[in-house]
């Protein structure tokens, strides 16, 4: 292991990425960006790491037990993904804990485990890596947001309420008033 300074690195990858390339070697040019580059990512379970102790005490907080599993700790993530992934992956996870997994009296009602999964995974994939997360609970209420959205005056494209999720203002969190 050799350790290399983050902006060699970056002078580096520019310096690759805008060298003329030669019709015949255009492969191998390729090659050598996608190494330089792989030289400043990071391990995806480094961006994980403070999750899996917090969303216990996150869950707790809101009567729930909790726990999150991370798959594809060894994908590479990109500088500039793994700067910004985990204050990303916080908030999925907050949402998750917060509107995902119920509480263990509702758990064990339903049939399930008193304590809830959420999962976060990454892969490699041709254009990068696939970050996905998940989690064991309830699912979306679709009636409590269509209802939030119709009060906004907030329109499903195409008809999926599912996808009004992601529309400024809607949320199914409780009000208070």
């Amino acid at each position: 292991q050799v350790s290399i300074q983050r902006s060699d690195l970056l002078a580096v990858t520019q310096l690759i990425q805008s060298m003329p390339s030669i019709p015949s070697s255009a492969g191998r040019d390729e090659a050598l960006v996608r190494a330089v580059s792989r030289l400043g990512a990071r391990p995806f379970g480094e961006t994980t790491a403070g999750l899996v102790d917090a969303a216990p005490n996150w869950a707790q907080k809101e009567g729930k037990e909790t726990r999150v599993e991370v798959e594809g700790r060894e994908v590479r993530i990109p500088p500039t993904l793994a700067k910004i992934l985990p204050g990303v992956l916080t908030h999925l996870v907050r949402n998750a804990v917060a509107h995902g997994v119920e509480p263990v009296a509702s758990r064990v009602e339903a049939g399930k485990p008193e304590i809830g999964t959420i999962r976060i995974g990454a892969s490699d994939g041709a254009k990068g890596p696939t970050i996905t997360v998940e989690d064991d609970g309830q699912g979306l209420d679709l009636g409590r947001i269509a209802e939030r959205a119709k009060e906004l005056g907030v329109v499903p494209i195409a008809g999926d309420v599912a996808e009004l999720v992601f529309a400024d203002g809607v949320s199914t969190a409780h009000r208070g008033g």
